[in-house]
């Protein structure tokens, strides 16, 4: 229902700033004024600003992407108006934990902006209590003037402020000390006690249910860790979906500026998991990744992996053995570590194989000599690892040292004794580090070599095209910087991030493609590697796709070794093992390192506000966990919030008799009702914006897509209206669909596109096309 109440102006601000949020607009219904605001701050200041002789107002707004509410405005005489002691400490506490790790401030600013606010609220506190008086009951806490200032003074206590956050679900990190010298410490935060924190939200457990219940609806069509033959026959969860799969990732981090004189001086060791039990889409989200270890890399160096994970391992076997009881007593939930996602050099320094990639066996898949990479260019020309193979492996080192040269293997794994894990087979590949840091760029660096020897476009030219290239709102934020001179250099540098490269290596026939002659030889291998990637990074893989892979790898590793021998090196290699390790693991998509690395700069900003290196380990993850606390303390961990980017007011006469006709199927109300016009919407973690493209569907082979050209909005209804985009043929020379826009409408509900990451329509000459991230898979 509307809320629908006559107020007076404070109590009006006072109602919507309480009762509803950020999914409410507000309408201006004085004297049929009509204006639309999509914060209380702007219609109060509307309110004070063109309507200031109205003392009260009926307020009524329409609510946003959620179902209606019923408000209810509390009678001045009513005993109940104010809150209880109680629940104002505890709405202070999440306010002050709010303030602070929502915006990370330092502690100063914090405490200062809080000092502030108190002093100001005991200087009109007199004024205000004569009011409370005269008007409504109060409770004894809300007369006393000091009562504001009494309580942020116990909670600038710091075990005050603890305890209070503790019963917000507050798992604070635990100080461990080294069993081989007392002086070396790290931060631990038990994984027991979050995941039980964690469970506990309904959300969280209902998501975990469904996702154990579910079953691959398509046996063709790799979707996630549990369609891999891994999790299906291997280890500790043998197909179990009942249990929780843990999903971690290892690696160290410059909290200082990597080039200055404080470089290495605080470089740190972290370990971060998720779980993989409330499905792809949530777990990608950074509010649903949580720290589990923190150390300083040097001392890790000096006490090692085996000492350093003593106490999470135990939590591990206990969680394997004894499981987590939910907070209602009904499900007892066990599980364990399903994979440990790291760079190479992290993941070989973890499953205790040999740390060179120069010389030696350089691949913990297989028993790979460096000397071969540039002979044997197919898997089957190498014996692959295997546990049981490793095993004796380990027992030969541990025996003779002079051994792990011949094996490629210096000591045991330190997550050996957990049940199931083998460093063989729990340590994913990272297509993040091995394709888009590595194959890529390699690759980049020979064409545009190439490019320049061949007279086709030299690296200025290339700089000055990329600069002006019209790139899309998507691939805008990823846009590629400008290259050194040295890149076609023969031990030229290649400097992006991993995300600017992937861009750069899918724009790219867009940049140049018209410069190149037809059955350029370097042009031909990267349609090859092109049509590679896009399989590798699908987030949902055809079976089908999987053995048409390795024939694209070992074609692309041949043609590229005779071409430019120079740049072969060991992550090239490690693609011939994809197919395989797809097939093991599921889309390899859902393992990378991205999402983990994007966490880092949290901690980073942590250090760079706290400006406190004494203990850097325990500053960064005491706020983090208290950012953790505040993340979770609404109850909910996977229900995204709804928002609507800027709206105007419009009605149904505006719109196409097609879409009126739509949307009064919808609900015949809307007809004399004032409807909403938005720029963006926001739901359920997809995020739409008028003149995106989405992929709907797929058609004899050619994908079908539509372009957003409207987002209406009336109550509970989100109506977003496309145009079809039509795919007419694949260009091969710029891997693209060559596409024809249309003017059929199509209604879409979020949701329902085959896939919720937005694309760009480009202008290429006199053609539009489309360049999409990954291969089509047919659902």
């Amino acid at each position: 229902q509307e809320c629908c109440e006559t107020m007076a102006k404070p109590s009006l601000i006072h109602h919507l700033k309480f009762e509803h949020g950020k999914t409410i607009i507000y309408q201006c219904k004085i004297a049929k004024c009509g204006l639309i605001y999509s914060s209380v701050r702007s219609y109060e200041k509307h309110l004070l600003r063109m309507h200031s002789n109205y003392s009260s107002i009926i307020h009524q707004q329409d609510p946003v992407v959620s179902d209606y509410v019923e408000c209810h405005e509390p009678n001045s005489s009513d005993d109940n108006v104010c809150e209880g002691e109680q629940t104002f400490v505890s709405n202070f506490v999440k306010f002050c934990l709010q303030l602070r790790e929502r915006y990370i401030l330092p502690q100063r600013a914090y405490e200062t902006i809080i000092n502030d606010m108190t002093a100001l609220f005991s200087h009109f506190h007199q004024n205000l209590i004569k009011h409370f008086k005269s008007e409504v009951g109060f409770n004894e806490h809300l007369e006393n003037p000091n009562f504001l200032p009494d309580l942020w003074k116990k909670l600038q206590n710091k075990s005050m402020f603890e305890q209070s956050c503790q019963s917000l679900g507050l798992v604070q990190p635990e100080t461990v000390k080294s069993d081989n010298n007392n002086n070396i410490t790290f931060q631990y935060v038990p994984i027991v006690k979050s995941l039980s924190n964690y469970l506990n939200q309904q959300d969280v457990l209902q998501a975990v249910l469904l996702n154990n219940r579910s079953c691959a609806s398509q046996t063709n069509v790799l979707c996630d860790f549990t369609d891999g033959e891994y999790f299906r026959t291997k280890s500790y969860f043998r197909g179990n979906r009942d249990l929780l799969r843990l999903h971690f990732y290892c690696d160290e981090l410059e909290v200082c500026n990597p080039l200055g004189s404080s470089k290495t001086k605080h470089k740190l060791t972290v370990f971060y998991y998720y779980v993989g039990n409330i499905g792809v889409k949530h777990s990608a989200s950074l509010k649903n990744i949580f720290l589990a270890l923190l150390i300083e890399s040097k001392k890790l160096k000096t006490i090692g992996y085996h000492t350093a994970l003593k106490p999470l391992i135990k939590d591990l076997q206990f969680l394997q053995e004894k499981g987590i009881v939910t907070c209602d007593g009904a499900h007892t939930l066990y599980g364990t570590i399903a994979t440990l996602s790291a760079d190479n050099l992290g993941a070989h320094e973890l499953g205790g194989f040999r740390k060179c990639f120069s010389s030696g066996r350089i691949c913990r898949f297989c028993m790979c000599l460096y000397s071969e990479l540039k002979l044997n260019t197919r898997e089957e020309d190498f014996v692959l690892r295997n546990p049981t193979t490793h095993a004796l492996h380990v027992s030969g080192v541990e025996m003779d040292s002079t051994l792990s040269c011949a094996y490629g293997v210096l000591e045991s794994c330190a997550f050996s004794s957990v049940i199931g894990f083998s460093p063989v087979t729990s340590l994913p590949p990272d297509i993040m580090h091995d394709c888009m840091e590595g194959v890529q760029q390699y690759f980049l660096q020979y064409l545009f070599r190439h490019l320049s020897s061949e007279k086709i476009c030299s690296i200025s030219e290339l700089n000055e095209k990329l600069s002006c290239f019209p790139y899309g709102p998507t691939d805008y934020k990823n846009k590629p910087r400008s290259l050194p001179g040295q890149v076609v250099r023969v031990n030229g540098k290649f400097s992006m991030c991993a995300s600017e490269t992937w861009c750069l290596f899918r724009l790219i026939p867009l940049v140049v493609g018209q410069l190149v002659p037809e059955g350029d030889k370097a042009w031909k291998l990267y349609s090859l590697l092109a049509e590679i990637m896009e399989i590798v990074f699908a987030p949902k893989i055809d079976v089908m796709h999987v053995n048409h892979l390795k024939l694209l790898i070992d074609e692309f590793y041949c043609s590229f070794l005779k071409e430019a021998e120079d740049l072969i090196k060991p992550k090239f290699h490690f693609l011939l093992h994809y197919p395989r390790l797809i097939a093991y693991y599921g889309p390899l998509r859902h393992l990378w390192c991205m999402r983990f690395e994007s966490f880092h700069r949290k901690l980073k900003k942590i250090a760079k506000v706290s400006q406190n290196f004494k203990n850097i380990c325990l500053t960064v993850a005491q706020r983090l966990q208290y950012g953790k606390c505040y993340e979770h303390f609404s109850g909910t961990c996977i229900a995204e919030v709804n928002e609507v980017g800027n709206q105007t007011v419009t009605n149904l006469n505006n719109f196409d008799t097609k879409i009126s006709t739509f949307l009064l199927s919808l609900t015949p109300h809307c007809a004399d009702s004032v409807l909403y016009s938005a720029t963006s919407v926001h739901i359920n973690g997809a995020k739409y914006v008028y003149g995106n493209v989405f992929l709907l569907d797929i058609n004899n082979e050619l994908p079908v897509f539509g372009q957003i050209k409207d987002i209406i909005i009336y109550h509970q209804y989100v109506v977003i209206v496309c145009v079809y985009v039509l795919a007419k043929s694949f260009d091969r020379h710029l891997h693209s669909y060559i596409v024809s826009t249309t003017e059929e409408l199509v209604f879409l509900q979020p949701g329902f596109e085959l896939n919720y990451h937005p694309l760009d329509l480009y202008d290429i000459g006199d053609k539009k096309v489309i360049r999409l991230r990954h291969t089509l898979v047919q659902q």
